[in-house]
């Protein structure tokens, strides 16, 4: 019998209680399913991502047709595995779901998944991708007794950054750049560009994302809703002015040099392929020629009889300071190129592989085409460092095993680095015998910022045009000659170079910037010198430094390690920001930076009043009154416009088709075309 109150209202507690039965149950279902996925993803994903390095791995060593169809076969299946995964994932309701560890793998294999296109679509994509990989394989003619010789071909790896590196002349310096940008069969690459983005903005807009620059940004994402356009806009205004001071610097000393007025640097005097670092000027442009010379590249050569030995040093030093560097290529690494006899084409991009193997003396390895150079062991740095994280979270579930983010990363053995190439280690290991003064400082930390600095522009710069291509219609309308004019636009703005020749409908220079073309965030690398330069401090906290930051050295200080393994050995089971804010008490900023080279920062004011170099590149009005206030007050004047010449007297006035004419950047590299070849008449330098 039911009591008289809840009989009266019998059929609403009814209601009730089935509604509580209903969702608890629909909570539990949404639970199980869950962790179905996640326990599908953990069982199977290891295996999955096992094969695919694998196969890219042999890619990477040995680009041959077989390897490119392997490849090609195994990242559509993986696609469709991860795909299925995906659709699994996105139909669990999480609203209810209260374990937080399973949101975040859920997030994490949501991401790691990408944006899923139907079978043909990516498979179409792949081979386009594939295909573009070739750009690491690219060669171009070799310049013998000022003269193009076809018969010798200079590859990317390592002819051309060696050329780079040791010219002497702009002359070589533009033909390398000119001859880079050649492409041989420009309508087949842009037609392979546009295939593949057009299959990975349909995929991305298909799962969610705004476009495609909305999923890349989307690794980054936190619940304090972390906003990468606007970090990285704030990262830009912080080092302006001392990138601006370092321009201004490198600006004078160019002008110098080749007896010309320089409004902006033209791209190809950096002697840099893409202008993204600058280190090669160092040796003639540095503070003081009559002190040591920290390219230690001779010493490197007088020290190492290989590349695998130097590799094997820099293991050691990782060794020495707590951390498994010598867990790092035990087998199966590609150290330099193979000789031309052994018939192997590799893909010389210096490149980590996790083979997620449960076998440490298999699982990590990395391919490169070294030689032994400082900038080959810098590379070593990054490989070694990403290889040491991937084995501090190897413990991890799979949804968990991964990086909290792509610029930590590659930060962890940059850090480790910053404190390797300090004198005071490089004096204790190959006895270079570097004084501590500070001109000394300030010759070490000018080799840092060429390095460090235009890299940070330059990636900012890169996916600020790609987030706005992203957002336009350009590609799908094969507009190239409005993407050339604002590639070169956003480079002028954000990194006063010039393109050092006039744009013609028949130039994609964007097109040979491996990182463009294959679809890769550039924005990481911006990330991770700001990351850095941020663990560096905190670990010179750590080792009790007291002198000025740019002088720490971590030494064989073995209690530093524990601070990299809370970085690395919780994978991604953290959030990123959480975990910076956790270990070194801090947030995404660039004060660490900033702090590291400001004794550099007060030199180059100095020097640059000294010499009255202006400073700027005729952008002063895109940038917000309070980013002015901090920059120079001495800025580079803008010439009047030339008088408008007289209307013609007879004939009928020229047509000029709007794809033919010049913008900014093109006036620009027009007049460095003109004076460029006065140079030879200048007798300034023979090419070699």
């Amino acid at each position: 019998m039911i009591p008289c109150g809840i009989k009266e209202h019998f059929p609403l507690v009814l209601l009730l209680l089935m509604n509580t039965l209903w969702y608890a149950t629909s909570d539990e279902d949404e639970e199980a399913k869950l962790e179905a996925c996640l326990k599908q993803y953990d069982e199977e994903g290891r295996k999955t991502m096992s094969r695919v390095v694998a196969i890219q791995r042999n890619l990477f060593q040995d680009f041959n047709d077989q390897s490119v169809k392997n490849f090609n076969e195994i990242s559509c299946r993986a696609q469709d595995w991860l795909c299925n995964v995906r659709h699994k994932l996105q139909a669990v309701s999480v609203e209810n779901i209260t374990d937080e560890n399973s949101k975040i793998a859920r997030t994490n294999i949501l991401h790691r998944t990408g944006p899923c296109a139907n079978g043909s679509l990516w498979s179409a994509a792949q081979t386009e991708l594939t295909r573009m990989l070739r750009i690491y394989n690219k060669e171009i003619c070799a310049l013998n007794d000022a003269a193009k010789d076809c018969s010798v071909k200079w590859s990317l790896y390592s002819d051309i950054f060696n050329k780079l590196a040791n010219a002497s002349n702009p002359l070589l310096l533009l033909y390398i750049w000119q001859e880079w940008r050649e492409i041989e069969n420009l309508g087949q690459m842009r037609a392979s560009f546009a295939t593949a983005y057009g299959a990975l903005k349909n995929a991305s807009i298909g799962a969610g994302y705004a476009d495609l620059g909305d999923w890349w940004r989307h690794a980054y994402s936190t619940t304090e809703n972390f906003d990468v356009k606007n970090a990285s806009r704030t990262i830009f205004y912080d080092l302006l002015p001392l990138y601006e001071e370092l321009h201004a610097y490198v600006k004078h000393k160019l002008a110098n040099r080749n007896s010309l007025y320089i409004p902006l640097i033209g791209s190809h005097l950096v002697q840099s392929l893409f202008g993204d670092q600058w280190q090669q000027l160092y040796r003639w442009t540095r503070p003081d020629k009559s002190l040591p010379n920290l390219d230690i590249t001779a010493a490197l050569k007088e020290t190492y009889r290989s590349v695998s030995q130097m590799f094997d040093e820099i293991k050691k030093y990782f060794s020495d300071i707590g951390l498994h560097g010598e867990i790092i290529c035990r087998t199966s690494c590609m150290y330099e190129k193979p000789p031309k006899e052994a018939k192997l084409h590799p893909i010389c991009k210096p490149t980590f592989y996790d083979l997620y193997d449960d076998n440490d003396d298999w699982s990590y390895t990395v391919s490169m085409c070294g030689q032994i150079d400082s900038n080959t062991m810098g590379e070593m740095f990054r490989l070694i460092g990403q290889g040491i994280y991937a084995r501090e979270y190897s413990e991890q579930k799979m949804y968990f095993r991964q990086p909290a983010n792509a610029g930590l990363f590659s930060a962890i053995g940059e850090a480790i680095a910053l404190s390797y190439f300090q004198p005071k280690t490089l004096n204790e290991t190959y006895n270079i015998s570097i004084s501590d003064t500070e001109l000394a400082d300030v010759d070490f930390l000018y080799r840092q910022a060429l390095l460090k600095l235009p890299s940070v522009m330059y990636s900012y710069a890169t996916d600020l045009w790609r987030w706005q291509l992203f957002r336009s219609d350009d590609v799908e309308n094969r507009d190239w000659v409005k993407m050339e004019n604002s590639w070169w636009t956003t480079m002028n703005k954000y990194m006063g170079l010039a393109n050092p020749r006039p744009s013609n409908v028949n130039m994609s220079d964007f097109l040979v910037v491996p990182e463009v073309i294959l679809f890769e965030p550039h924005i990481d690398s911006l990330f991770s010198t700001i990351f850095q330069f941020q663990i560096y401090e905190y670990a010179c906290e750590i080792v009790n430094h007291k002198d000025a930051l740019h002088k720490c050295t971590f030494g064989k200080k073995k209690k530093i390690s524990q601070l990299f393994e809370q970085l690395m050995n919780v994978g991604s089971e953290k959030e990123w920001s959480l975990l910076l804010n956790e270990t070194l008490h801090s947030n995404l900023n660039s004060s660490s930076l900033l702090k590291y080279f400001q004794p550099l920062h007060q030199w180059l004011i100095m020097e640059n009043d000294k010499t009255s170099a202006c400073r700027g590149w005729y952008a002063d009005e895109e940038w917000p009154r309070e980013v002015l206030l901090k920059l120079s007050p001495k800025r580079c004047k803008k010439e009047p416009p030339a008088p408008p010449p007289p209307p013609p007297t007879e004939g009928p006035e020229p047509v000029t088709k709007p794809d033919d004419q010049l913008n900014s950047a093109d006036r620009v590299g027009t007049q460095w075309c003109l004076l460029l070849f006065l140079i030879p008449f200048l007798c300034l330098h023979p090419i070699s």
